[in-house]
């Protein structure tokens, strides 16, 4: 499955069966699992830079952690791209970001946002993400 597939099938589980099904959710990360890694980071990643529910949200989140694919994508590039449609309560996203490229360069990295950003709300967002690395108990 390409990205767009894989996006198409996290998007139509979680409109159909929400985000903590356990059967669908065993049933994703069986298919999901066999998917080329950067296609499948690519697409469970996207729903965060889309406009998506919390549900899918949350179950990309799962999903991401669940996973863990690796993704040679740009740590800054990645973190502006999901700014401004990320739900501040999914914690797996900032937590697979510090899983992909560890936490201190994860709090370097958005510290350096932060510093730079003017917007209130994508500051509070940064400030949560920040918040989520430093709190996991991964």
């Amino acid at each position: 499955m390409n990205a767009s597939e894989i996006y198409e099938k996290v998007t139509t589980s979680a409109d159909r069966f929400g985000a903590r099904n356990p059967q669908q959710l065993a049933f994703l990360r069986s298919v999901l699992g066999k998917c080329e890694q950067q296609q499948l980071a690519k697409a469970l990643t996207d729903l965060f830079a889309q406009e998506n529910a919390f549900e899918r949200q949350a179950l990309g989140g799962l999903l991401l952690m669940a996973l863990r694919p690796a993704y040679a994508a740009d740590l800054r590039g990645l973190i502006l791209s999901v700014l401004d449609h990320w739900d501040r309560s999914v914690g797996q996203l900032p937590r697979y970001l510090a899983f992909l490229h560890g936490a201190d360069r994860c709090r370097e990295c958005l510290a350096a946002v932060l510093d730079a950003e003017h917007d209130e709300a994508r500051r509070q967002k940064l400030e949560t993400m920040l918040w989520w690395i430093r709190n996991q108990h991964d």
